[in-house]
């Protein structure tokens, strides 16, 4: 019996066994070790959201009550934009630890710890443009008149001191879901080498496209907000972010239900994106006179962007190459294994 046929009738077999689970408690984690992770997950987007949440009150009280210095004029234009990003870093990354618990994706658990890695890099850089946007004024009369008693130096440093405990939490916390999940994953799918690996090269695909979907949305609202003018370039990036976005999704499609031709068109796409992103980076340091004061920022994801690119173009290929190897089956076999399991510890709780 073939692998595929296999995999194909206990992955049948095994549709037969599902019990319901029911209402909001699906979305809960069912170990200890999960829900630990998802917590401080959600204990740090709060945080770091309120500190951020302050930084634009006291910045919307100084815009307001008084005149900004030369020197912090330029860096205040770009203070909401990457509050926003910071903001949107953190939704990010609490809908991605909980899919990748609900999932079972270890890989994608630990490219959460990554990325949380080079938030706290990119923190710490935006120090500096933080408290710029602040310079010249007294703090004393900025708090009063913003309702907030934190000084603008303190609760810039206590944004990456966060990320930073929360991120020597996720590193131990990670190894513990590991050894959770990779367990389950090997009674689901037996000791079969080749199927393992084909499963472990797929989740380091999907992460890949997830991770983009990400720096793809920073860079681009960087460029929109603070860069382009309204001319064609402006409208030609205003196009290629849900053009990115729609490809993302063409591609784990594709992966998913194993069809060629789209895997074709997104293989070719990442291509294309990966000339525009080279193009934008060069432009970015042809004009640094005018884009000196963001161009740190802008290259970082840029270059994020580039390595995310050069990566899913990789993976494509490899995924590509294990299309009707019996994976497709493998993966719903998972599905139907994972869900079992967790409408079991539902009910035990």
């Amino acid at each position: 019996m073939t692998l595929r046929r296999a995999v194909g009738e206990a992955a049948k077999g095994s549709a037969g066994n599902l019990t319901s689970r029911v209402g909001w408690r699906k979305l809960v984690p069912g170990s200890l070790v999960t829900r630990l992770y998802v917590g401080l997950v959600v204990l740090q987007t709060v945080v770091d959201m309120a500190i951020e949440g302050n930084l634009l009150i006291q910045f919307l009280a100084l815009d307001t009550t008084g005149p900004l210095t030369t020197s912090s004029s330029a860096s205040s234009l770009r203070l909401p934009v990457y509050l926003g990003i910071f903001a949107v870093a953190h939704l990010f990354m609490l809908v991605m630890s909980i899919d990748a618990v609900k999932a079972r994706n270890t890989i994608q658990i630990f490219g959460l710890c990554i990325f949380n890695g080079m938030f706290l890099v990119y923190a710490i850089i935006q120090i500096d443009e933080i408290r710029q946007a602040f310079d010249g004024t007294d703090s004393d009369e900025l708090s009063s008149s913003a309702a907030s008693k934190i000084p603008v130096t303190l609760l810039t440093a206590l944004i990456p001191s966060m990320i930073g405990a929360c991120e020597i939490g996720y590193l131990i916390l990670s190894w513990f879901c590991w050894r959770e999940m990779g367990w389950d994953i090997y009674k689901s799918m037996g000791a079969d080498r080749r199927l393992k690996k084909l499963f472990f090269h797929y989740q380091i695909f999907l992460c890949i496209c997830k991770f983009s979907f990400f720096f793809f949305l920073g860079f681009s609202i960087q460029l929109i907000y603070l860069v382009l003018k309204r001319d064609w370039e402006f409208y030609l990036t205003v196009v290629a972010l849900p053009f990115s976005l729609l490809l993302l999704l063409l591609g784990w499609l594709s992966a998913r239900y194993e069809v060629r031709w789209g895997m074709g068109i997104f293989t070719g796409a990442m291509v294309v994106l990966a000339a525009y992103y080279s193009l934008k980076l060069y432009r970015i340091w042809e004009e640094t006179e005018t884009l000196l004061t963001i161009a740190k920022s802008l290259t970082v994801f840029a270059v994020l962007s580039l390595i995310l690119l050069v990566l899913t173009f990789t993976y494509t290929v490899i995924v590509w190459r294990g299309f009707g190897l019996g994976l497709k089956e493998g993966r719903e076999f998972l599905v139907s294994s994972l869900v079992s399991s967790l409408s079991v510890v539902f009910q035990l709780n």
